[in-house]
């Protein structure tokens, strides 16, 4: 082995040991699937942080952060006419009413959950 190999051989053997030295705190893992929310009871809710909103295979996904974890609900055709941008990283909740229609399409309660000190206007 030439004297530049070994020296980079030796490199990176020292960079790997310092890279497993350090403490880790898991912020999300490969194998997590992510978790939808699909009501089925009237009047079931849910509420968290809107901390993205994404595209889906059957269109746009807002994910909201919650204690447990974060939360996928997919924007149907009730929730498609709101533009949920203007409610990033805000706190919102979502109640399910039923369903209405020949499609059984999704009704929901949106609404904006107020900080502290907050006034609505």
């Amino acid at each position: 082995m030439q004297k530049d190999e070994k020296e980079k051989t030796d490199s990176k053997a020292k960079d790997e040991k310092e890279f497993e030295k350090v403490e880790l705190q898991s912020i999300k893992k490969s194998d997590e699937m992510p978790e939808y929310w699909k009501p089925t009871k009237v009047g079931e809710k849910v509420e968290g942080k809107l901390v993205a909103i994404e595209e889906g295979n059957f269109g746009k996904v807002l994910k909201l952060r919650q204690r447990k974890g974060v939360i996928g609900i997919n924007v149907g055709t009730f929730l498609g006419d709101i533009d949920f941008v203007e409610y990033q990283e805000q706190t919102l909740r979502f109640t399910y009413v039923g369903k209405v229609g020949k499609r059984g399409c999704r009704v929901f309660d949106v609404d904006r959950v107020l900080e502290k000190d907050e006034v609505p206007f």
